[in-house]
């Protein structure tokens, strides 16, 4: 990804608020209710994603099949609403549309998506604004 793409999700990102802090197993809850929307359930195949922890600095996610993904955030990094909605954007992007699923026109399309459905226009209206 470019770097000018990478800091424009960035400034975005600082746009809307963080929402809420969850636990470890709060954002596995959170996660598991977006997925079993009918939102979700219309538009993506992926039934099943897993959060967990990952021991370096960065937070990522992706598919593991067609229908499982994951979630790995960095210590003290993600938890809130905005962080998820951001990673969970990786696994709903088909690799088809996003082939090396970064942050990309179809991701930042998927993440207002997900943004505006689940945290509110407001929100997304700091995504398009930052």
């Amino acid at each position: 990804m470019r770097d000018f793409q990478r800091r424009r999700v960035y400034a975005a990102d600082d746009e809307i608020s963080a929402g809420r802090w969850l636990s470890l197993d709060g954002t596995q809850a959170y996660v598991d209710k977006i997925l079993r929307s009918q939102w979700w359930r219309k538009r993506c195949a992926i039934r099943k994603v897993d959060v967990s922890l990952n021991k370096g600095v960065w937070s990522w996610a992706d598919r593991k099949s067609s229908y499982t993904g994951y979630i790995k955030f960095a210590p003290g990094v993600g938890y809130r609403e905005r962080d998820i909605l951001h990673e969970l954007s990786h696994v709903y992007c088909t690799p088809s549309k996003d082939p090396d699923n970064s942050h990309g026109r179809h991701w930042a399309g998927a993440y207002y998506a997900l943004t505006l459905r689940f945290r509110g226009q407001k929100a997304a209206r700091g995504l398009v604004a930052g």
